[in-house]
């Protein structure tokens, strides 16, 4: 239906038709896989202060099933669609749309229709296609912490030599990806040790016991908080996902990274992570209840010693 409407000879958002249906066909392929069969539009606006369309309204198409949604912005000239774009701040006439809940795509550098590449262009992106080739014949794509450790040695004059060509697409963008991605998991190596022996004093808790679970998650509370952001950079929330003991990558779910090597993070984080969010919401609540000119509209926005010591001040 969309391929009628564009025009052959214009170009979206700096791309060709071809290239930008090929966008939204990989987008609508994701929603189906979360299992929508329908997208209802919802009118919004751009509400982005550093982009040229603030302001410009659009539409938010948000999946039947899932919630998720892809933004729009339609540029329209006597009934005809002469330009399309991709809004990442998409915002609501009221109320809000989490961003975490959307769908992009990504017109690179070389998806436009004025690119012209280069030898170096080239050659960077057979580099980087062979880069990829290597993980999966010499690793099958799944790789424990030594090989994450070697490959990224081994790549790690490329990636410095293709950081010119951030925002291409192709192999570069892949190869990228891949590498930053593995290179910031595997650091999460070094907290094993401490996690083990977090995992370690929580075993010897009495679980019924508030001030000992309190004087536990007082301890770690830095420590977990940071290990948070082993959810976010991971697919740990999705446990179904994780195949023979293997975590694959978020943005190259090819490749995959051994599970056993971030046992006791996942450990711990199983331990913290319910208990700790659960009694912030607590002491939150308590505290709000009590302190009236405190603003409690995101409760987590305090440490749980500082609701703890809140409390017993008061």
């Amino acid at each position: 239906m969309l391929s009628m409407v564009l025009d052959d000879n214009r170009t979206y958002q700096e791309a060709t038709k071809s290239v930008l249906l090929g966008k939204l066909d990989d987008v609508f392929k994701e929603f189906k896989s979360k299992g929508d069969t329908e997208l209802v539009p919802s009118l919004g606006y751009c509400g982005s202060e550093e982009c040229t369309n603030q302001g410009c309204k659009g539409y938010s198409f948000f999946g039947n099933v899932s919630n998720e949604y892809l933004s729009l912005i339609l540029e329209e000239k006597d009934g005809e669609v002469t330009d399309i774009y991709h809004c990442l701040f998409m915002m609501p006439e009221k109320g809000y749309w989490e961003l975490s809940n959307q769908i992009t795509y990504t017109i690179h550098t070389d998806d436009k229709a004025n690119f012209v590449p280069n030898i170096d262009y080239s050659i960077n992106q057979q580099r980087c296609e062979d880069a990829l080739i290597n993980l999966k014949d010499s690793y099958n794509n799944k790789l424990g912490k030594e090989d994450c450790f070697y490959w990224l040695s081994k790549y790690n004059q490329l990636n410095d030599k293709i950081s010119s060509y951030y925002g291409y697409g192709g192999f570069i963008n892949k190869f990228q990806n891949t590498y930053n991605e593995i290179e910031y998991v595997t650091n999460y190596i070094i907290k094993e040790d401490e996690s083990s022996l977090a995992v370690q004093d929580f075993s010897q808790l009495n679980q019924n016991d508030e001030n000992e679970m309190l004087n536990w998650l007082v301890k770690y509370e830095q420590f977990g908080l940071d290990l948070e952001y082993f959810r976010v950079d991971t697919i740990f929330d999705f446990l179904e996902k994780i195949e023979e003991g293997y975590l694959p990558l978020k943005k190259n779910n090819e490749v995959q990274l051994l599970i056993n090597d971030y046992q006791n993070i996942c450990e711990f984080l199983k331990k913290f992570s319910n208990y700790y969010w659960h009694y912030v919401k607590v002491y939150a609540k308590n505290v709000k209840d009590t302190v009236e000119d405190e603003d409690f509209f995101e409760p987590a926005r305090l440490y749980l010693k500082e609701y703890l010591d809140r409390k017993s001040n008061l």
